[in-house]
């Protein structure tokens, strides 16, 4: 029996001291490159709110919203799969969340 291991990677996608969000999202861009270069199966995002990046409050992240994060990546990636580890449900209707992970799905061509 053949079996293959899958590695994925999870982008928290924190706020390095000093970063600008532009900065922050271009090194998120580049890490999923990255780890696409390198053969990992999958990258993975977690929805997190109510961060500052002065880190004052809360952990400071710029995964706010998670589906378009995993949009720019699958536009930025040809094969590595996206994952979405952590949606916040009740915050959005599930029939818009059902239909934008339905077309960011069909947009990435199955790899969400």
């Amino acid at each position: 029996m053949s079996s293959t291991l899958h590695i994925g990677l999870s982008m928290e996608c924190d706020y390095r001291h000093g970063l600008t969000q532009s900065e922050a999202f271009d090194e998120a861009f580049s890490t999923a490159n990255l780890a696409e270069e390198q053969g990992f199966t999958g990258v993975w995002l977690a929805e997190r709110h109510f961060a500052t990046p002065d880190r004052t409050a809360g952990v400071p992240s710029i995964v706010s919203a998670p589906l378009i994060l995993a949009t720019a990546i699958a536009g930025r990636t040809s094969h590595i799969r996206i994952g979405i580890g952590v949606l916040v449900l009740p915050l959005g209707h599930p029939i818009r969340m059902a239909e934008e992970v339905a077309t960011l799905d069909n947009i990435c061509q199955g790899r969400l």
